[in-house]
């Protein structure tokens, strides 16, 4: 889909009357979701309508409309398009730009399984690069993303990605969460530490903040060079929230994906993992994934040194904040909960 066609929809009065449905494509929390088509002058663009269910409370409509915000907001090549708000009349719809290629998580699993060559680590980098980019664009207009992950990011035709959902991770990828006694759905795998409390054995989570965003961001792209391989994947729920949570001392190794300066990369990954007060900003790390996708191998060993050391974030000072990957062998747990 054009760029240009999503803008000339998008400044348009597309009302439900243009819509066409093709086909239903799955379900949220809000209800269904429908690819469907509009009709703008000669051309015809594929769209997704996210239906809200006609038993939706006030504050169901209220959630329906705030969690598209950004994407109606802000108009960005790194970020989904909502292309209208049908408000007027229930049931609610929002129309959003179809990206074909679907989410990143599914893409990247879908080459592992076939076997087929992996992704070009160029690409890749290229990827890491549209995310940061999406990210520093929601920050810097102060939005904050309540789920930052692969499963959260769409791939276009032209293989770039875009910040955005659908509303289908919860079940698609029910795995990834872990659903509390109060149904609320963590990404525990995802999230930053200082979110999470446990008492009494209940979890208790509280709201996402940029700094929080920035861990995510950190374990994003690790599945991204893991070519969506699950977060910690050979432990269980309960060892997540003991050891990668609470206790901080399990961390996620380097990805297993060789490339010029996979080591840097992994650097940036450790950056986004450190305490909250010294983690680096989302205009940091765009800084310097934006420089490594630039440079590749392509600089003089020591010149490349000179400057990455400019573009780190001063750890107040210190270099004693360095993460370190640590192994930790533990025997199977029975599920939390």
């Amino acid at each position: 889909m054009k760029i240009h066609g999503v803008q000339l929809l998008k400044s348009s009065d597309l009302g439900r009357h243009s819509l066409l449905y093709l086909k239903e494509i799955g379900h949220g929390w809000f209800g269904k979701v429908l690819l469907g088509e509009v009709n703008a002058g000669l051309s015809t663009t594929q769209v997704v309508v996210k239906e809200l269910k006609a038993s939706a409370s006030v504050q169901d409509q209220m959630q329906f409309l705030e969690e598209v915000q950004p994407y109606r907001t802000l108009q960005h090549p790194a970020l989904l398009q909502c292309l209208a708000q049908c408000s007027e009349v229930t049931p609610y719809l929002l129309v959003m730009e179809f990206c074909p290629l679907g989410d990143l998580k599914s893409y990247l699993r879908s080459c592992r399984v076939a076997d087929s060559e992996t992704p070009d680590p160029l690409i890749l980098q290229r990827l890491a690069c549209d995310i940061a980019s999406g990210l520093l664009q929601l920050h810097k207009y102060n939005f904050i993303h309540s789920d930052l992950a692969l499963r959260n990011c769409l791939l276009t035709s032209e293989m770039s990605v875009k910040i955005g959902d659908y509303g289908l991770s919860h079940s698609r990828y029910k795995d990834d969460y872990y659903v509390t006694q109060d149904q609320i759905w963590v990404p525990l795998r995802w999230i930053a530490p200082e979110l999470i409390d446990e008492v009494h054995g209940n979890l208790l989570v509280v709201d996402q903040t940029k700094s929080s965003n920035i861990w995510s961001l950190g374990v994003t792209v690790w599945e991204l060079f893991e070519l969506g391989n699950q977060p910690y994947r050979h432990y269980s729920d309960r060892q997540v929230l003991t050891y990668a949570v609470k206790e901080q001392q399990l961390k996620l190794p380097k990805p297993l994906l060789q490339f010029p300066l996979d080591e840097r990369w992994y650097e940036v990954m450790q950056f986004c993992w450190l305490q909250p007060e010294l983690r680096p900003s989302s205009e940091e790390v765009h800084l310097l994934v934006t420089y490594l996708c630039a440079k590749g191998s392509s600089e003089a060993e020591e010149d490349f040194e000179q400057r990455w050391n400019t573009l780190r974030p001063n750890l107040l000072g210190s270099t004693s904040h360095t993460v370190t990957s640590t192994a930790l062998v533990l025997t199977p747990a029975p599920p939390l909960g």
